[in-house]
Formats: C-alpha cells, sequence, structure tokens
C-alpha cells in the first residue's frame, strides 16, 4: 500500500466515533438521592460518566422552587472550575459550565465526584423534588446542554442523565432514630415493584426482627427472623410500602441499625 493511501486511511480512522482517538455519545452525569428537614440544607453530589478528554461542557439544572432553592456549591474537582461559574436563575434554574485551561481535555473515573451542590430546604414535610436537566430557563445566550471532547466531538447524551432526587422529612426524623452499631445490611428496592430486599452481612447465627414504619413514627409492617452466619436475604413485601420515604429498622444480637427506604 502506498504511503499516501495509508495517510489517507489513517485519517479516515481518526474521524471515526468511538476508535481509539475519540469516544462515543456517553457523557452524563448523575446525582445522588437525599433526605433532608425543613430549613436544612443539603448538597447532592454530581458525578461524572465516560469524562474522557473533555474539552468544556454547560448543562443546565431545573427543581420544583416550591421545595428547595439553590444555596451554594462546594468540592469542586476540576482545574479553574470555580463558583462564578454556577449562575442561579428564576428560583428554579443553575446554569453551570466549565473549560479546561489547558485546552487539552481531562479524564477522570467513571462515579468520581466533581462537584457538590446544594439547596435549602424551604417548605413543609412531605414534599420532594427531582433535580433534573432543563432547557433556557430564561437564561439569555445560554445555549443547551452539551459537552466537547479533544476531538471536537458534542459527547453530551441527556437520555442517560441520573436525576437527583430530595425527600422532605420532619425535623425530629433523624434524631429519633434508634442508635447503631454499624450493622452491615442494604436495601434494595424492586425497579417494577415497591417490593424491597434487606441483606444482611452478619458474623454469627441468630434471631432477631425488621420493623418498618412511616415519618409519623407509625408501624406499618414488622417481621421476626432468624439469621445465619454469612450472607441472608429477607423479603419487606411489596403491599407493606406505597410511595413515600419510610424507616427501616433492623434488630439483631449485635445491636439496632436504621435506614431511610426511598419508594418512588
Amino acid at each position: 500500500m502506498k504511503f499516501s493511501q495509508l495517510l489517507v486511511l489513517g485519517f479516515a480512522i481518526l474521524l471515526q466515533p468511538g476508535n481509539a482517538f475519540g469516544q462515543s455519545s456517553n457523557f452524563h452525569f448523575s446525582f445522588d438521592t437525599a433526605t433532608a428537614a425543613p430549613n436544612q440544607v443539603v448538597c447532592l453530589n454530581l458525578k461524572v460518566h465516560d469524562f474522557y478528554k473533555i474539552v468544556s461542557f454547560q448543562v443546565i439544572l431545573g427543581w420544583d422552587e416550591n421545595v428547595v432553592d439553590f444555596d451554594h456549591v462546594e468540592n469542586l474537582q476540576l482545574t479553574g472550575w470555580t463558583a462564578l461559574d454556577f449562575w442561579h436563575q428564576n428560583n428554579h434554574c443553575l446554569w453551570m459550565g466549565w473549560s479546561d485551561p489547558a485546552g487539552i481535555g481531562v479524564t477522570k473515573p467513571d462515579g468520581d465526584t466533581i462537584a457538590s451542590i446544594c439547596f435549602k430546604v424551604i417548605p413543609m414535610p412531605g414534599n420532594s423534588t427531582d433535580i433534573s436537566l432543563a432547557s433556557g430557563c430564561g437564561l439569555p445566550g445560554s445555549g443547551g446542554n452539551e459537552a466537547y471532547n479533544a476531538y471536537s466531538q458534542n459527547v453530551w447524551d441527556s437520555s442517560l442523565f441520573g436525576n437527583g432526587h430530595i425527600i422532605i422529612i420532619p425535623s425530629n426524623a433523624a434524631v429519633n432514630m434508634p442508635e447503631g452499631r454499624n450493622l452491615d445490611f442494604q436495601l434494595h428496592p424492586n425497579p417494577s415493584t415497591t417490593a424491597t430486599t434487606l441483606f444482611l452481612e452478619s458474623p454469627e447465627d441468630g434471631n432477631g426482627a425488621i420493623r418498618v414504619s412511616n415519618l409519623t413514627g407509625q408501624l406499618v409492617w414488622t417481621q421476626h427472623i432468624t439469621y445465619q452466619s454469612g450472607q441472608n436475604q429477607f423479603q419487606i413485601p411489596e403491599d407493606v410500602l406505597a410511595n413515600g420515604l419510610f424507616l427501616v429498622t433492623l434488630e439483631t444480637g449485635q445491636g439496632l441499625s436504621t435506614r431511610f427506604l426511598c419508594i418512588h
């Protein structure tokens, strides 16, 4: 093959998305879910995915202004990124943008936190809001959500964006939780129903109980359990949990531990 043909072939490969020099269009962000009491400031971590040789991005976020208001940003993890790169507008929109001062592109591991965005809760208990993508929001010249890599590709994918979620709880819900001893248990809601699986890792055999209560303190379900050393699974049935926020308390020979469970 002639040298000129190799040059043409190499240039064609360079232009192909998703090759060794480029990237497929899967860049996106995701947020945490959090609970907060009225008048409390709560921060959600902004995490990156497919953040490969990114040169610049801009994103517009929105939320229910009757539930929370923007308060501040912290923990900024990109060179040159400051609070001046965030623009709060209309009580329910936040524009944020960044560009690499070196102009060569930055790569971050999947799931890395690049900022914490903080909101102040303003309503009565029982409300909630998503932190999601917005468009325009009356920001002049703001354009749309986008991200460019070092190869001038717009790699933004809105369909993959992971909404944040803030759930408002009574002011005393957190302080009235039973004392825990770091019991190793996790809650995994079923994505297609309201049923939830409780996973318990125990160092010993024993007996205990699972209790589920709502945020008024009313007990809605309880079950006595027998567990073994190692991994254990227990089901909180579908008919127990409607949409909302619950406190799940696990009692074993090691003590008590409580987790919040959000069904939505």
